[in-house]
C-alpha cells in the first residue's frame, strides 16, 4: 500500500485562513498577496506570490464630495443667494454707506456747544462772584442754557444697533418720535443713496418738519396734542443673512394720544444696505410712496 504524503503544515494554516474568510481562494488582480499557486517543485506545498509594491498608493479625487473644493456640490465659500425685489430683479450687491454712523458724529456738535456753555457759565460765576457776588441769576440763566445742547444727548443714550433690517427702520423712526426729533441720527442711519433724496441736510430736515406739521394739525383738529410714530407688521423677502442689501415692507403709523387715533397710515416697501460696520442703513429717507 502506497505510503500517504505527509501533509504540509503550512497548508493547514492556509486552509484554516481560507475557511474564516479571511484569505481568498485565488488570486485576483485587486490582492495578488492573496493568492496561492502550486509548487513548482511538485510537492503538495504551496508557494505564495510576491506581493505587489503598494509604497506609492494611488491617489483618487472624489468628484461629488461636497467637501472636496471644486466640486459640484462644494458648499464651503458658496456665495449667497442675491436679494431680489419684488419684480426678480437683482439688487446690486455694492454698497455705498459711506462713513455710516458714530457716536461722535451724533454727539459731536452737541458736546461742543455743552462745553462751550459750561465754559461761559463758569467764567460768569467767577467774574460776577469776584466782583459783586451778583452771581446766581446769570448762572442760572446759562445752566438752563445748556439743556438745550444736552436734551440731543439725552434721548439717544441708547446706541441704535441695527442687526437686522427692522431694527434699522425702527430706529429711524424712533429718533423721529420725540418732542424735538433728532434729525441728525436719522440722518446718519441713511446710505449714500438715501441722503442723495435731498439737496443737503437741511432739505432733510425741512421735509420732515413739514409731515410732522401736517400730523399735528390733524392731532389738533382730533382734540390731541401728542403723536406716535412707529412701523408695524415689518416683512422681508428672505432671511438677511450674508446679503448685502434687501427690500422690506412695512407700515408706518402715526397715532394721536389721548384719544388714540390713527392720523396717519402707510404701507410700502423701503430698501436697506449693510454698511462697513455690518450694520443696516435705509437706502431712502422719506415716507415710503405707499
Amino acid at each position: 500500500m502506497p505510503e500517504q504524503p505527509k501533509d504540509d503544515p503550512r497548508s493547514d494554516i492556509a486552509d484554516a485562513a481560507e475557511l474564516f474568510g479571511s484569505v481568498p481562494s485565488s488570486p485576483s488582480p485587486s490582492n495578488p498577496v492573496s493568492g496561492r499557486i502550486p509548487s513548482s517543485t511538485g510537492g503538495d506545498g504551496y508557494e505564495l506570490e510576491t506581493p505587489a509594491d503598494d509604497s506609492a498608493p494611488t491617489k483618487r479625487r472624489v468628484l461629488n464630495d461636497p467637501f472636496v473644493a471644486g466640486g459640484p456640490q462644494a458648499t464651503a465659500g458658496a456665495r449667497p443667494r442675491p436679494a431680489t425685489d419684488a419684480a426678480g430683479r437683482t439688487i446690486p450687491e455694492t454698497v455705498d454707506v459711506g462713513p455710516g454712523w458714530s457716536r461722535w458724529a451724533e454727539w459731536g456738535p452737541d458736546l461742543l456747544r455743552l462745553g462751550l456753555a459750561l465754559c461761559v457759565l463758569a467764567g460768569m460765576i467767577w467774574a460776577t462772584f469776584a466782583v459783586a457776588g451778583e452771581w446766581l441769576w446769570p448762572a442760572l440763566g446759562i445752566a438752563i442754557g445748556c439743556i438745550v445742547p444736552l436734551y440731543p444727548i439725552l434721548i439717544t443714550l441708547e446706541r441704535p444697533v441695527r442687526v437686522t433690517p427692522e431694527h434699522a427702520w425702527k430706529d429711524y423712526l424712533a429718533a423721529l418720535d420725540h418732542l424735538f426729533p433728532h434729525y441728525r441720527r436719522m440722518w446718519l442711519l441713511l446710505s449714500d443713496r438715501g441722503r442723495s433724496d435731498f439737496a443737503d441736510f437741511a432739505e432733510f430736515r425741512a421735509y420732515w418738519d413739514a409731515k410732522r406739521r401736517e400730523w399735528r394739525t390733524k392731532a389738533t383738529k382730533a382734540g390731541s396734542s401728542g403723536l406716535t410714530i412707529a412701523l408695524h407688521d415689518f416683512r422681508t423677502e428672505g432671511k438677511s443673512t450674508g446679503l448685502s442689501r434687501i427690500r422690506g415692507t412695512g407700515t408706518v403709523r402715526v397715532e394721536s394720544t389721548r384719544p388714540r387715533t390713527t392720523l396717519f397710515e402707510v404701507r410700502g416697501d423701503v430698501e436697506l444696505a449693510r454698511g462697513t460696520d455690518r450694520m443696516w442703513y435705509l437706502e431712502s429717507g422719506r415716507l415710503p410712496p405707499g
